[in-house]
């Protein structure tokens, strides 16, 4: 008799813990799932800055004044740029600029300049830069610089102390 009531009070003991057990997963469960990786954001509804529906490739690069800066290629105008603080966005205009409906990788730095780097269709790597503040006018930007004759594939970055650093590879054999 002894026996079956030890029995019965170990499995009543391990069916209590197996329900504390479920308890806790399922309290951690729902705690996962409302700190979840992604938090609850209010997005705004997106904006149609190019205002057209043969636009391709946008690049975005934020000046040091916080102004955005948007370039797009479009199919009919060529380079278009818009500017804005995010919530407002000035008129798409064309935008020439020494790349030649060439979409360039644009890296801001701190001292109000907007650099450029694009590759041309033969690998050529070039660099100009203007002054963001006059950035849509053709005449701000300097003339192209050739970096090299040939390039795969190249990056850009700014250091903490304001310095642009440039990658590229070279495929071919040169002095």
């Amino acid at each position: 008799m002894r026996l079956i009531r030890d029995k019965v009070k170990t499995k009543r003991t391990q069916f209590s813990i197996l329900v504390i057990v479920l308890t806790l997963l399922a309290a951690s469960a729902v705690l996962a799932s409302s700190a979840g990786a992604q938090s609850q954001l209010n997005w705004s509804d997106p904006a149609n800055i190019s205002q057209s529906g043969s636009a391709g490739d946008p690049v975005m690069v934020v000046d040091s004044d916080g102004v955005y800066h948007v370039i797009w290629l479009d199919e009919f105008a060529g380079l278009v740029h818009s500017s804005g603080d995010g919530s407002e966005w000035s008129d798409p205009a064309p935008f020439i600029m020494p790349a030649r409906d060439i979409v360039p990788f644009l890296i801001a730095d701190l001292n109000g300049f907007i650099h450029a780097f694009w590759t041309e269709v033969d690998g050529r790597l070039f660099y100009s830069r203007a002054r963001a503040a006059s950035l849509p006018a053709s005449s701000a930007w300097q003339s192209r610089a050739l970096i090299s004759d040939s390039v795969l594939n190249f990056d850009v970055a700014l250091d903490e102390l304001g310095d642009l650093h440039l990658s590229y590879l070279n495929p071919l054999d040169t002095e």
